[in-house]
């Protein structure tokens, strides 16, 4: 199996069991029974990009190194899921007023940017001077599509937890931070990246 199969098929195995120990547990312990519908709209949207991801990039010449990149903040967000801190979840730890959440939010943001940067070059796109700025846009592009699914199912799902417009702004200030910082420090020659 090449790299990229197998962290698919480990995340996918690791959110099916995440959702079957602790989403639904979690859902029923903090918003009810009536938020089955939000519950399913997340884990829904998670794993299609799971699944979008794997197959938009099976092909590419991947790594073990490009594929632990991409899997560590993953690991991080089931870490922050299914390991116990003080009773509560790691998502809900919070260390100098900054919650776990957003740590996240930073390194997945800089992982995908690290990761764009080569995907770029798989493709052969040139971009110049440009490249840094569009990686950013990209990056931040994508953690609002996920904050919009967020603020969809708190606009359409009563009683949604999902948090309101500070949770949303504090997540994409961590995106975009995250992002930025690795712009600026992903500086790791691509020539072993075919063109």
């Amino acid at each position: 199996m090449r790299p990229l199969d197998v962290v698919t098929v480990l995340n996918l195995g690791l959110f099916g069991f995440a959702c079957a120990t602790k989403f639904w547990d979690r859902w029923l312990q903090y918003r009810g029974p009536g938020n089955f519908a939000e519950f399913l709209i997340y884990a829904a949207v998670i794993a299609a990009g799971f699944v979008v991801f794997w197959y938009g990039l099976r092909d590419g010449p991947w790594t073990w190194g490009f594929v632990a990149l991409v899997e560590a903040p993953a690991l991080l967000h089931f870490a922050g899921v299914l390991v116990p801190v003080d009773g509560a979840r790691l998502y809900d730890w919070v260390v100098l007023g900054i919650r776990f959440d957003k740590v996240v939010h930073l390194a997945s943001a800089a992982a995908v940017a690290i990761a764009l940067r080569r995907i770029l070059r798989w493709f052969n796109v040139q971009l110049g001077v440009l490249e840094p700025l569009a990686i950013l846009l990209i990056v931040m592009g994508l953690g609002a599509f996920w904050e919009i699914v967020e603020y969809i199912v708190m606009r359409t799902i009563p009683g949604a937890g999902v948090g309101l417009y500070d949770n949303n702004l504090q997540d994409m200030i961590a995106n975009m931070l995250g992002g930025g910082t690795a712009v600026l420090l992903d500086r790791v020659p691509l020539s072993r990246v075919p063109k």
